[in-house]
């Protein structure tokens, strides 16, 4: 079996996703304003930024993609003898490449026998398949760099809600002048989150 070290140094990003779990027809509705009612622009765009700070949120909150969307982690080093990767971000699709720097200082990719991937159990993973040995590199800063993919083709229908519950939070409270007011979520927003989240996984092994 497995194990997976600790990283005391990483990097990561994410590219935009495919699409919006939710657009602003979606928050009108939540929030009570009739079908088929036109906003102004200035309405409409505060609309969407409501939308685009509750998938922000949540994706923080839950370390989740909610549509899909290409990842990179960079890291310094292999793990050791019979460990792995653990892949920030769920639900993992797949993994595009795995380049690093060998020892002659040559960029390389690593072979897709080298290794298997695990998209079963959340979070995804990265382990040697059987007999291999992770390669010989040049131990850089970031000089590991794994692509992959992340996210749902269709989001689960729990998730919408949380963003368009926060979202209409946002909304309704956009006058408020506390930040205590600006920072409250909602309970069946933080109900949702806890539920569909990865993020304890990702802390014991990510500094």
């Amino acid at each position: 079996m497995s194990s997976f070290d600790r990283y005391d140094g990483y990097s990561f990003s994410a590219g935009a996703a495919a699409t919006r779990i939710a657009d602003e027809d979606d928050l009108k509705l939540q929030v009570g304003i009739p079908a088929g009612v036109s906003l102004p622009a200035a309405e409409t765009a505060e609309l969407q930024r409501f939308i685009l700070a509750a998938e922000d949120w949540l994706v923080a909150r839950t370390n989740r993609s909610l549509y899909t969307q290409s990842c990179t982690l960079k890291v310094s080093r292999f793990p050791t003898a019979n460990s792995g990767f653990l892949l920030p971000r769920v639900p993992l699709l797949s993994v595009t490449s795995i380049v690093y720097v060998d020892p002659d200082g040559a960029v390389t990719t690593a072979a897709g026998s080298l290794y298997d991937v695990g998209i079963a159990r959340e979070p995804g993973r990265i382990t040697l398949a059987y007999g291999q040995a992770w390669p010989a590199y040049r131990l850089i800063a970031d000089g590991i760099v794994i692509q992959y993919a992340t996210g749902y083709t269709t989001p689960p229908v729990l998730l919408k809600q949380a963003v368009l519950m926060l979202s209409a939070h946002f909304y309704e409270h956009r006058s408020a002048t506390t930040a205590q007011a600006l920072n409250t979520v909602p309970l069946a927003v933080e109900s949702i989150a806890e539920r569909y989240s990865a993020a304890d996984e990702f802390a014991r092994h990510f500094a």
